[in-house]
């Protein structure tokens, strides 16, 4: 555990000298990171488990290191990441409702049909697993 935090340190270090700053000075605001890609599932009753259980196995098959853990009362997070993909997600403020949002990571481009077959693959998600859905985005998409 500590030499991943000297190697976080070390990458935060370097990649604020980069951007002209170092530890310790202010950093001009940083832009929010825009996901590449977004999916909601709905969950009903005691879906959850189940569906936590679907993300693992999803995460095995893609080779995605995942951690899945209560983050307050009722709501849980997702965090999962293989080469060049981060997956974000969690259920607030809806405990029914999670919503996974793909990133690049290392700010490296990330295959756009490598994104389409991690959704197809999502997707199927609640043809296995039941009690959940997917829930269409405001703009009636699934992504």
């Amino acid at each position: 555990m500590v030499s991943r935090f000297r190697a976080l340190a070390l990458v935060l270090i370097l990649a604020g000298a980069a951007l002209g700053t170092l530890p310790g000075e202010r950093a001009a605001a940083a832009t929010p990171e825009i996901a590449l890609r977004k999916i909601q599932f709905a969950l009903k009753g005691d879906a959850r488990e189940r569906f936590f259980a679907a993300m693992r196995a999803f995460s095995t098959k893609y080779e995605f290191k995942i951690d899945i853990k209560p983050a307050a009362k009722g709501k849980y997070s997702i965090h999962a990441a293989h080469g060049d993909v981060r997956i974000v997600g969690s259920n607030a403020p809806d405990r029914s409702l999670f919503t996974l949002n793909f990133y690049a990571a290392n700010n490296r481009p990330v295959s756009q049909v490598y994104l389409d077959v991690l959704l197809i693959d999502l997707k199927k998600i609640p043809k296995k697993t039941p009690g959940v859905t997917i829930k269409p985005s405001a703009d009636g998409s699934i992504n």
